[in-house]
């Protein structure tokens, strides 16, 4: 037989595409398996050093943790197959990947082989950690997915998960991530009052100055937002935005967000607030709504003729 990975790589192509199953009650076109398994890598490499972890095995124990859900599909919880029964299903499914990569290279075979018995057995501090952000990811997850349906979505389900995270260090993530989740459910209780007034980057900045004085409201110039923060030593981010505002790079959305939510903090004493030259683009404007709020009214300024 011609020694070859290809097999092995077709097989396990279907983690790409593969609906994570525990959230198609709630949620439509979740992430992938192959996605899920991305960022508990990332997380295993994010470990802290104190942990004194062989990070490269927590690595490599993440990328294939799920790699048998190739063969045998992602079977959900609520499916309430017996634990035994999942756990001989993944074996074979596994006992087949190997079979596959082994003709390519019998030693790496067996490496991951042996390496998701370990994760399965979860008594190695390096299983302990990926199993702890395998669970700490989907909460992430579920976070993110609230705040993508605007909080309309139940996913009160998954909040359970923090009870099977342990270590002081995983909790304290955890603990900054319920934090997080608090806040921004509080922030749907109290949708903002607020005006976007978006198009020629000069119009804007009149229509929103002449509105604002007239009416009293806040005016937020998102320009001279940016521009300020660029020219702030003291600012993390200055160098990143001082080069996009040279080089006419895209300003990372979430970082423009970021900055408009602590503006409005700041005005907040004000029953409304305009924002001119916000959103550039359904990007910007998809994650204000996630971030901050979904009750903005938005409005387009051609040229200053619609200041009349």
């Amino acid at each position: 037989m011609e020694a070859t990975l290809l097999p092995f790589l077709h097989a396990i192509e279907p983690l790409k595409h593969m609906p994570r199953t525990g959230w198609l009650r709630t949620i439509q076109n979740p992430e992938s398996v192959a996605a899920h398994s991305f960022r508990v890598a990332i997380l295993a490499m994010l470990a802290p050093e104190h942990l004194d972890l062989d990070r490269a095995k927590c690595i490599q124990m993440a990328l294939i943790h799920d790699l048998a859900e190739s063969v045998i599909g992602d079977i959900p919880t609520f499916a309430k197959v017996p634990k035994q029964r999942k756990y001989e299903m993944e074996r074979n499914g596994f006992q087949y990947l190997e079979n596959l990569l082994r003709t390519y290279n019998s030693k790496k075979a067996e490496e991951i082989s042996e390496l998701w018995l370990e994760y399965e057995k979860g008594d190695t501090p390096e299983a302990q950690w990926v199993r702890e952000m395998d669970k700490f990811e989907c909460l992430v997850q579920a976070h993110e997915y609230e705040q993508r349906t605007f909080g309309e979505k139940d996913l009160n389900e998954f909040q359970g998960l923090s009870a099977k995270i342990h270590s002081d260090e995983a909790r304290e993530w955890a603990k900054f991530l319920s934090r997080e989740r608090e806040d921004h459910l509080a922030k749907r209780e109290k949708p903002l009052p607020i005006i976007f007034i978006t198009g020629d980057p000069m119009a804007c900045e009149m229509v929103a100055s002449y509105v604002s004085e007239k009416l009293s409201l806040s005016h937020i110039s998102v320009n001279k937002m940016l521009t300020e923060k660029a020219q702030d030593p003291e600012y993390r981010h200055h160098g990143i935005l001082e080069r996009c505002l040279e080089r006419r790079f895209e300003v990372p959305a979430s970082l423009i967000v970021e900055l408009l939510e602590n503006e409005i903090k700041a005005v907040g004493g004000r029953s409304w607030a305009i924002i001119s030259g916000f959103p550039n683009g359904t990007e910007q404007l998809a994650e204000f709504q996630k971030k901050v709020s979904i009750s903005a009214r938005l409005h387009n300024i051609k040229d200053d003729t619609d200041l009349i």
